[in-house]
């Protein structure tokens, strides 16, 4: 007998109606998000990797400018996902780092 496959389940404050808000951001190359987490204030951070030499919100971040063909990126952005706060380029080996995160 074959194993039914397991089905992912939201949580119960995702289970409504109302549409959820989304925010599209990325540069000129590859940009692939990995890992999503929330603060207490309900800012929303993403982690990933990006080939993109023009990531946005960059300028002030730890790393402003991509440092080789793909970096990891951090960014932040507000709880209504309508502003990104800041993010930076990260220029590491992209698994190395955002491994424990998965």
């Amino acid at each position: 007998m074959a194993a039914e496959p397991m089905m992912p389940s939201w949580p119960a404050d995702l289970e409504s109606k109302d549409p959820l808000p989304i925010n599209v951001f990325g540069g000129n190359g590859y940009d692939d998000a990995t890992a999503i987490a929330l603060d207490s204030s309900g800012n929303v951070y993403v982690a990933g990797s990006t080939a993109s030499t023009n990531f946005p919100g960059t300028t002030n971040g730890a790393q402003a400018s991509n440092g080789g063909t793909y970096d990891a990126f951090v960014a932040k952005l507000t709880s209504d996902l309508k502003t990104l706060s800041q993010s930076t380029y990260l220029g590491v080996v992209v698994l190395t780092l955002l491994l424990p995160l998965l």
